[in-house]
């Protein structure tokens, strides 16, 4: 599924609205970027610089996942390990949305030497499809509205809810990306 460029849209336009589903409902979202890595010219999905309820400033790595890839949790491993290198003094966290169960990876690398796991490293892990789309609806964030088609019990009526919502409260700019955003997780 061709999802990166619209979810980083997504992201840009209404990267506040997704930080309840992110389990941050009393941060604030500071800046969203995505940055190219210099050694491998891998540009991220998103980078939240957020803020802590008690002020703390600190970069949630967003990485957006529509199919299947073992490397994705290495791959995020390494992200968060570069921005360390680049902020020391900033705690580096990071989340894999999957927007599909076949895209699955779970939420921790868990190296197994003799049978043995040996110092598992876990991430934050999301699947769109375990949650309630009629949330996502009445929680009046448009981050989470667009998002809403892939996730539990969505039919078409909620599909048409989702659309009317975007056309009577998102700014006139970002009317047309979002709604272009919506049909495109619609063809998955």
């Amino acid at each position: 599924m061709k999802t990166d460029i619209p979810l980083k849209r997504l992201t840009a336009l209404r990267g506040a609205d997704l930080l309840p589903l992110l389990g941050l409902p009393a941060a604030a979202l500071l800046q969203v970027e995505s940055r190219e890595l210099p050694a491998s010219a891998t540009r991220l999905d998103t980078v939240l610089r957020v803020r802590s309820p008690q002020g703390q400033n600190y970069l949630h790595i967003l990485e957006w996942q529509g199919y299947p890839d073992r490397t994705v949790l290495w791959r995020l491993a390494s992200y968060r390990a570069w921005f360390g290198q680049q902020e020391p003094g900033t705690a580096v966290v990071g989340t894999v949305v999957y927007l599909r169960p076949e895209a699955d990876a779970g939420d921790t690398i868990a190296p197994t030497i003799d049978g043995q796991v040996v110092q598992p490293w876990g991430v934050g892990r999301i699947a769109l499809w375990e949650q309630d789309a009629q949330a996502a609806l009445a929680s009046g964030s448009l981050g989470l509205v667009v998002l809403s088609p892939l996730m539990r019990d969505a039919d078409v009526a909620l599909v048409e809810t989702a659309a009317s919502l975007v056309l009577t409260q998102a700014p006139p700019t970002q009317q047309g990306d979002l709604l272009s955003i919506l049909g495109c997780l619609l063809s998955r």
